[in-house]
């Protein structure tokens, strides 16, 4: 593995770490935060709570040096919101 790693960062193949998007955690198995990966290897995107992802779960390192893919964390909103307020925010609205 130590081979591995000193192989792919003298010849710069790789990618930098990937840019963690707002309100996400992000978790590349198998592979020591902060360093260059190597092509193929997976990062995963989790989203902090009350927030989806938009965008690819999975980012895949490249032979070109980029990650796969685009991934954001956004705000969740309810459908329902009003149902969600309650009995006394629709007794106020018919008043």
């Amino acid at each position: 593995m130590v081979w591995l790693f000193t192989h792919f960062a003298e010849r710069g193949a790789g990618c930098d770490p990937l840019d963690e998007p707002e309100h996400s955690e992000v978790r590349c198995p198998g592979h020591m935060p902060g360093i260059k990966y190597p092509p193929g290897a997976e990062c995963h995107i989790r989203c902090s709570k009350g927030h989806k992802l938009d965008g690819t779960h999975i980012r895949i390192c490249g032979k070109d040096g980029r990650w796969s893919g685009e991934s954001m964390c956004i705000r969740k909103y309810c459908s329902n919101f009003l149902q969600q307020l309650g009995p006394e925010f629709h007794s106020l609205q018919s008043q």
